[in-house]
């Protein structure tokens, strides 16, 4: 990469998708990310404990069987809820340093919608309500927002605790 990235600046990277980045941050900036009147949140590949270490967690080994505690790796799924039931029983939980890969949506997330399986993927995503995107590689790095509306960047970078993060370089 050459240069410097350029945070807060809202780019149309195309017809109706604007971009912006984020200083260093973790999913604790999520509550000032999230928009409050949109109802769904798609927490896309979610890894409950890191890729290549085996723990011992409860898993079901059929869809129809209940979950047993099994040692396994590499565990990964997506997740759908609400917007306010994640952020009162998910982002609390997350750790440091995760990865997030979330998606803000008007309704819930249709059986056949893949994330990474999308081709056209904001118009595709646009179609099922798609509002926001918010990618964060792991905790401490730069994070991508990305949204079907300019003015939900400029409330995002507006927030109080992201407009402080751009002074401090750094964010929660």
């Amino acid at each position: 990469m050459t240069g410097t990235l350029r945070t807060h600046e809202i780019s149309e990277i195309e017809p109706g998708v604007f971009y912006t980045i984020l200083e260093p941050c973790s999913a604790a900036v999520l509550p000032h990310v999230l928009t409050p009147g949109t109802s769904h949140v798609w927490l896309v590949e979610h890894r409950p404990c890191e890729r290549l270490l085996w723990a011992e967690l409860p898993v079901p080994l059929a869809s129809d069987a209940a979950a047993e505690p099994l040692r396994v790796r590499g565990v990964e799924y997506d997740l759908q809820m609400t917007t306010a039931e994640f952020l009162a029983r998910v982002v609390p939980r997350l750790p440091g340093g995760a990865s997030v890969i979330l998606l803000q949506l008007d309704r819930p997330v249709p059986d056949s919608l893949r994330y990474r399986d999308v081709a056209a993927r904001h118009a595709i995503l646009r179609q099922n309500g798609w509002q926001l995107t918010f990618d964060l590689p792991h905790g401490g790095t730069y994070a991508e927002v990305t949204a079907a509306d300019r003015r939900t960047l400029e409330r995002i970078l507006a927030d109080p605790v992201i407009a402080a993060g751009k002074a401090a370089g750094d964010l929660p």
